[in-house]
């Protein structure tokens, strides 16, 4: 029994055209995060809570920002999100002129040293760019929790100051 390895071809970008490359990665990128956010947004809640203060589980979530906060609250975020998708393609356009680079300027020809450095390079630009609007996406995806604890403590502190209020005016009446 012998195994033959057939070289495995490798597919680079300058082989598509990007015409169609990077429009259809960006409306897949699109269509994909659209129907997994609000699952992002309710893991990033669930995760921050501590002990099960706000949500007792994904559907309880799923149930209490849609009543509390609406639909576009599970959205919370989802533009910023979106502009993820284009270091993305930074990453993929770093990657392969890397290697592109390796290959045509440094004379280097083994495929997995040209994927290793490429990968490394196009790691760094693409974290870069993308870890800063993951930060903000996050913030956003909690401001919802944030107002409606905000919105909370004002009725209570009003109902407070206008039961001191009346408790004040009550005992004016009586003296």
């Amino acid at each position: 029994m012998s195994f033959e390895m057939e070289e495995i071809q490798v597919i680079e970008l300058k082989m598509m055209d990007k015409r169609k490359y990077f429009p259809l990665t960006l409306a897949s990128g699109l269509t994909i995060r659209s129907m997994l956010y609000p699952f992002m947004l309710i893991k990033t809640r669930l995760q921050i809570q501590r002990s099960k203060t706000v949500y007792n589980g994904t559907f309880d979530a799923l149930i209490k920002i849609g009543r509390n906060e609406g639909s576009s609250g599970l959205y919370r975020g989802f533009w910023v999100s979106c502009l993820q998708l284009f270091p993305s393609m930074v990453y993929i356009s770093s990657y392969e002129g890397m290697r592109h680079y390796m290959a045509e300027h440094m004379g280097v020809t083994e495929n997995s040293t040209r994927a290793f450095v490429a990968g490394g390079c196009a790691s760094i630009v693409g974290q870069t760019l993308a870890v800063p609007l993951d930060i903000v996406t996050q913030h956003l995806m909690l401001m919802g929790r944030r107002e409606k604890n905000k919105a909370n403590e004002k009725s209570t502190k009003s109902v407070v100051k206008s039961a001191s209020s009346s408790d004040m005016d009550a005992e004016k009446k009586s003296n």
